[in-house]
């Protein structure tokens, strides 16, 4: 989305506002929870937690939402490639409604990347990232098999104390104010590593090596 402040925006930042917007105006009656998909920022459970609601990790894919948009579980539901939707709604992403919400808030409450702004001041600025590393067949095939139980080892990473490991949609990491997470690409021949630190853009790039080098 375009904005006067921040000029084009990601839509992990438009999902923060949108979320916070519709739990404060209470736009969306009877949910308790925000659902994200794994790769989504986890500014979201900081927003979720400051309004007392649940937060819903599931894996890639808008699918994966369905259940719970059908069941009115959703104040929203999103992925950080923009796809999104509520509860009461079409369990399918939804660019037209996205549009026209991020339309209401600018109407109602002014620039969006303002009101993203406010947020981060509140909660915390998220550094965040996605690499596309080349890769071939034999390496997607090892990463796709490991096990949360493969990495008992590594009990830091990037300076941070590793907190769990979830092996549901390739390997994600979580650490005391960070994660990492590395998935082979069903289409490509690449691994897609996404990272999110709320420390500096300098540790996001750390976390980056690191994930290359735990999977070496």
């Amino acid at each position: 989305m375009a904005t006067k402040k921040g000029g084009l925006i990601p839509p992990n930042h438009a999902l923060c506002v949108m979320a916070d917007y519709l739990v404060r105006h209470h736009k969306i009656s009877g949910a308790g929870s925000i659902g994200r998909t794994l790769g989504t920022t986890s500014l979201l459970d900081r927003i979720a937690k400051e309004h007392g609601l649940e937060l819903d990790e599931v894996n890639v894919g808008f699918k994966y939402f369905v259940k719970g948009i059908v069941e009115r579980q959703y104040v929203l539901a999103g992925e950080e490639s923009a796809g999104m939707s509520v509860s009461g709604w079409t369990p399918e992403k939804d660019g037209i409604l996205a549009v026209c919400l991020l339309m209401e808030i600018s109407a109602a409450e002014g620039d969006i990347a303002s009101l993203y702004e406010q947020l981060t001041k509140k909660h915390g600025m998220p550094f965040y990232t996605r690499v596309d590393v080349p890769t071939d067949e034999a390496t997607k095939k090892r990463v796709k098999s490991m096990k949360a139980a493969d990495f008992k080892q590594i009990t830091e990473v990037a300076g941070e104390h590793v907190a769990r490991v979830r092996d549901t949609d390739g390997i994600k990491i979580y650490l005391q104010d960070s994660w990492l997470l590395v998935r082979p690409s069903g289409t490509e021949n690449i691994l897609k590593i996404y990272a999110e630190t709320f420390t500096s853009q300098a540790h996001l790039q750390e976390l980056i090596e690191q994930a290359k080098k735990i999977l070496a």
